[in-house]
């Protein structure tokens, strides 16, 4: 996570090689079968799933699971540390506590929300998944279980969509251009109701892998910002996007997001998107497949 030092980011963290992915799938021993109506043999995010409910474990304290016994043991503080400190130490650990407490991570409740991967001109990429969830349980009850682990993660804020715009906006968080993107994707949309309706229309997500441009000068003047980097990111969709890609590109398309940088911090100061289309997917392209 040392690229994102002193940013405000969602938890989330690398598929470690101890992941198990066989011993999840075995139905006699794994507790991903006690999901009703949800085959994790036909889940093409299967791992990725599940290093993002561990790696939000692990950060954050939030323990995305559930039980057919005792919900309770889902809110022992002291309990879930403990299950912290051995699942940091060891990832293969997870699978184990999963079994021995008799409880399972929420996998059939996670929503394949988009994909970003770094631009192809940096030397260390990632190829990033953001999964959507919903928490049952009211925000109350999960002030004492969610506290930064003090390593990955210093502090843990819950902000609405709008309300880290807004931070972001006077300075006062850091923020990357997918998180950004994100929140402002979900800003639109301002009722639970209606971001579930939205979720269960979602269709598969279009890989996302920015082309930066330094903006030209007359662009640039848009920005009220002095002493700055100023750039344009250039998205799947947009006309001018020359990458491989499953996205639809029409004359007249703008996808793209303006950038602004400190020179000195590098630290981005102020992000604004120019969209006029909504991006469609090249249907009889093959449909994303992980890494397994």
């Amino acid at each position: 996570m040392s690229s994102f030092v002193n940013a405000h980011v969602f938890p989330g963290g690398n598929v470690d090689g101890n992941e198990n992915l066989e011993e999840w799938l075995k139905p006699t021993k794994s507790p991903l079968y006690q999901q009703n109506g949800y085959n994790p043999s036909e889940d093409d995010f299967l791992k990725l799933k599940l290093c993002a409910i561990r790696e939000t474990f692990e950060e954050s304290g939030l323990l995305l699971a559930k039980t057919s016994n005792n919900q309770d043991k889902l809110h022992n503080v002291d309990e879930l540390q403990r299950w912290r400190n051995l699942i940091y130490k060891d990832a293969s650990e997870f699978i184990e506590i999963c079994r021995e407490q008799q409880i399972y991570p929420a996998v059939g409740d996670l929503v394949h929300f988009s994909n970003w991967i770094t631009p192809i001109n940096y030397p260390k990429r990632y190829d990033t998944h953001f999964f959507l969830t919903f928490v049952s349980f009211d925000l109350d009850g999960l002030q004492s279980t969610v506290i930064a682990d003090g390593q990955e993660s210093l502090h843990t804020v819950w902000y609405t969509p709008g309300e880290a715009l807004s931070e972001f906006e006077k300075g006062d968080i850091t923020l990357f251009p997918p998180q950004w993107y994100t929140l402002k994707e979900l800003s639109r949309i301002k009722k639970i109701s209606e971001l579930k309706q939205s979720l269960s229309n979602h269709k598969r997500v279009i890989p996302f892998i920015p082309q930066f441009q330094k903006a030209d000068p007359v662009s640039a003047q848009s920005f009220a910002v002095q002493d700055a980097q100023k750039l344009f990111s250039i998205l799947p969709g947009d006309e001018a996007y020359s990458l491989p890609s499953v996205a639809i590109s029409k004359p007249g398309n703008r996808h793209r997001l303006w950038v602004c940088k400190d020179k000195d911090s590098q630290r981005m100061t102020n992000i604004r998107m120019e969209k006029n289309c909504e991006v469609e997917i090249d249907e009889s392209q093959e449909p994303l497949k992980s890494k397994m």
